[in-house]
């Protein structure tokens, strides 16, 4: 179920129906207008240790809760600009989390934001590309190790999004893989 704290079933939220469960054989409506209609959701976390405070990635920016879902805000910011994708909490870190943007305009450049606050503040990092970030992946083995796939390329990021470095995809895909 969401979120990985509870086991009270399947939660949904659902824009401008609200916030639902799923049990075994039934459906319970916890809330209504959890958020406002039309935000279009891209990605849904917990990022606080109870499963509380909660954050939306969307076409109109980054929502955050601090009551399960009931009542999203906005987060006031350079990401009311940007559609918004591929929320990464960090996995032992509780508040710690990255989103990448993914929208199409000259106007505002696209890269991954780093929050370490549970959402209501975000540093960018140095990526600033005017293609979208097609991929955010936070690495299982070590966290701290994030790769972001973009429309000029790729790059890695050794402080857990903070910064990235460029990765040279021709010479990757030119070295030998058994090392001859």
């Amino acid at each position: 179920g969401f979120p990985a704290e509870r086991d009270d079933g399947v939660w949904l939220v659902i824009e401008n129906v609200g916030l639902i469960t799923l049990g075994d054989d039934e459906i319970n409506w916890l809330c209504d207008e959890a958020i406002t209609p039309l935000v279009g959701f891209n990605d849904l976390a917990p990022v606080d240790e109870t499963g509380e405070v909660w954050l939306a990635a969307t076409r109109q920016g980054v929502f955050r809760t601090v009551n399960e879902g009931c009542a999203f805000q906005v987060v006031e910011g350079e990401l009311t600009r940007h559609v918004t994708h591929f929320l990464r909490p960090h996995p032992s870190r509780f508040g710690e989390v990255l989103v990448a943007t993914q929208t199409l305009s000259a106007e505002a450049a696209n890269n991954v934001f780093v929050s370490e606050d549970g959402g209501q503040t975000w540093v960018p990092s140095n990526i600033e590309t005017t293609g979208r970030i097609r991929t955010l992946i936070r690495a299982q083995a070590d966290p701290e190790f994030v790769y972001a796939v973009y429309s000029e390329g790729a790059a890695r990021s050794e402080d857990g999004g903070h910064s990235f470095q460029p990765i040279d995809l021709n010479q990757t895909l030119m070295e030998p893989v058994d090392g001859t």
